[in-house]
């Protein structure tokens, strides 16, 4: 039985001691099976108007990651991706989806096979983040 912890703004440890905070955390094991899926999320406006999330956020979310413990990241934004911003979060194994998308998937294991959730261990895992 895996127990799995999910965190609102979790502060955790940098490879250089500092502590940095992601918006959400989803962790579960210890040692070698540890798994820690980080989510950030973004409403970006421009102009008084909703804006997609750029590149320029997905290339920040990964930059943050890279030194946390993070094992997958999932990325959400209010307003959906630029293409750009899909593609680039898809060639760094970065789950790039948005507030609607999100809305509707599984995020915890199945209680009754012990599964993990969707988003949080196979589609997103990255061996460039963490």
């Amino acid at each position: 039985d895996k127990q799995v912890t999910v965190t609102d703004s979790k502060l955790l440890k940098c490879s250089t001691g500092a502590s940095v905070e992601a918006d959400l955390t989803i962790e579960s094991g210890s040692g070698k099976d540890y798994r820690c899926v980080s989510v950030e999320a973004t409403n970006l406006t421009r102009k008084g108007k909703a804006s997609p999330a750029t590149v320029e956020w997905v290339n920040e979310m990964f930059g943050k990651h890279h030194t946390l413990p993070t094992t997958s990241l999932v990325l959400v934004s209010g307003s959906g991706f630029t293409k750009g911003a899909e593609d680039k979060a898809q060639v760094l194994g970065i789950k790039a989806i948005s507030l609607s998308e999100a809305i509707k998937l599984d995020w915890l294991p199945n209680p009754e096979n012990g599964k993990y959730c969707q988003v949080a261990l196979s589609k997103c895992s990255s061996p460039t983040v963490g």
